[in-house]
């Protein structure tokens, strides 16, 4: 207001109550202008939200399909490493072949980080359509989300699905960025 130019004064206005009127009116015009921008930058955000869940869900899912055959590739690459190192199949040897191929298994196992992934679109969907104040709650859920595909990327131990990782890390980002702006 002490910009030159913005405010004029005038004398002679002997009654500052009967400008209150257009003042109200004025201030209600730009409050429902205000909401009504509001709703329509809400829309606009929450379609991006539910864009981005949607490419990492995408991604989720071709790595629960490829994820089985990441097992059979190692125990066919460690049969044919025996094979060359000319280890003889049967007894101890077997054994520990197969105890290894197991250890594998275990830890390579994606099951329970793609689960908790999936557990978490779902409780994005549900705050989505929530009338309450949601940007906290969707902030730390994007939190849990990045966690989870860490740990996939860190069992991965295969190309396709760490690509797959490189996408969800960077759609889970830019969805953290949005969600800054969510209240």
């Amino acid at each position: 207001m002490r910009v030159p130019g913005v405010v004029r004064l005038e004398s002679g206005l002997e009654d500052p109550e009967s400008v209150l009127p257009a003042v109200r009116k004025a201030t209600d015009k730009a409050l429902t202008g205000f909401l009504a921008m509001r709703r329509v930058e809400g829309r606009e955000l929450g379609g991006d939200l539910e864009k981005r869940i949607q490419l990492v869900s995408k991604a989720v899912g071709r790595v629960k399909k490829r994820a089985p055959q990441v097992l059979v590739r190692y125990r066919t690459q460690l049969i044919e490493r025996a094979r060359t190192a000319g280890l003889e199949f049967g007894g101890a040897d077997e054994e520990r072949l197969l105890k290894e191929i197991v250890l594998f298994s275990d830890r390579s196992d994606l099951t329970e980080e793609l689960t908790r992934l999936e557990s978490h679109f779902q409780q994005f969907h549900r705050l989505a359509g929530s009338s309450q104040p949601v940007g906290r709650t969707l902030d730390f859920l994007a939190q849990e989300m990045n966690r989870e595909v860490n740990t996939v990327g860190s069992k991965a131990n295969d190309a396709r699905i760490s690509k797959e990782v490189v996408l969800m890390k960077t759609e889970l980002e830019k969805f953290r960025e949005q969600v800054q702006n969510v209240e």
